[in-house]
């Protein structure tokens, strides 16, 4: 069943937070972490003070993407040098990962898995894989040219209830299963800053926010004026919603 609800959500009281910021995430317990003006990155606990920095940050290129889904162990990818940093809770570096030295040569998107490892997808062969903290290969799927008439271009990927979930934005959702084989699509296109909460799909347009459960299709739209144009980066936690805008991240009580 598809349902469509379009009600709306105004904004409640919010605080800013002012700054050059290129990227930003928030971990499960409200930390955020903040790239500032690709020279630092750094840990915000939830009242907004610092309690962590990593300054190392243009050593490999631009930081492309932060996993924060386990805040004891962070994986920083950068996508140009195919390098994944791995750090600790205090943004200390614990590990780097050369994925080239592993034949991996053109990699589109990293996720900390259930068990620690690090599931990857391999655009270059199509493929999913998960590899532990040294390169070594623990899994591939098949090639996914051999299972769809084209193959999909990842940008997001998350390991959620023994289930892995991908998104290309030309063509929706999909879910896998941990070896890698096709369960399902979703075919919810063109969501901006998707993300995936206990089995719901969310993500977003400009000025509106989208959530999708898995086991019955229903979808709803729900405008909010916190969601404009200019909105960079946009994250639906809990209990806040977090707007990332140029000069400041705005952060607002969720409806």
């Amino acid at each position: 069943m598809l349902a469509q609800d379009t009600s709306f959500a105004a904004p409640k009281k919010y605080r800013p937070l002012p700054g050059n910021f290129t990227n930003f995430e928030v971990d499960n317990v409200g930390n955020i972490y903040i790239v500032i003006n690709d020279q630092q990155l750094k840990k915000l606990n939830d009242k907004g003070d610092s309690v962590a920095v990593y300054n190392d940050v243009k050593r490999y290129g631009k930081i492309y993407s932060v996993d924060v889904s386990n805040p004891f162990k962070i994986l920083v990818f950068y996508k140009e040098t195919s390098t994944i940093v791995v750090l600790d809770r205090l943004l200390s570096t614990k590990n780097t990962i050369d994925l080239r030295g592993s034949g991996l040569q053109q990699v589109s998107v990293v996720r900390l898995s259930y068990d620690n490892n690090i599931w990857l997808y391999d655009e270059l062969e199509a493929r999913i894989r998960k590899m532990d903290d040294n390169g070594k290969l623990l899994m591939e799927s098949a090639d996914l040219r051999t299972v769809f008439e084209e193959a999909p271009s990842f940008q997001s990927v998350f390991d959620d209830n023994r289930s892995l979930y991908l998104y290309d934005k030309s063509k929706g959702w999909f879910v896998f299963d941990y070896y890698g084989g096709f369960v399902k699509k979703y075919a919810f296109l063109n969501w901006k800053d998707v993300q995936l909460v206990k089995g719901m799909m969310i993500g977003r347009s400009d000025s509106s926010i989208y959530s999708a459960k898995q086991n019955d299709f229903d979808f709803k739209e729900q405008k909010n004026n916190a969601i404009t144009p200019a909105s960079e980066k946009v994250i639906i936690g809990a209990k806040k919603i977090y707007v990332l805008l140029p000069g400041n991240l705005e952060i607002y009580d969720a409806p």
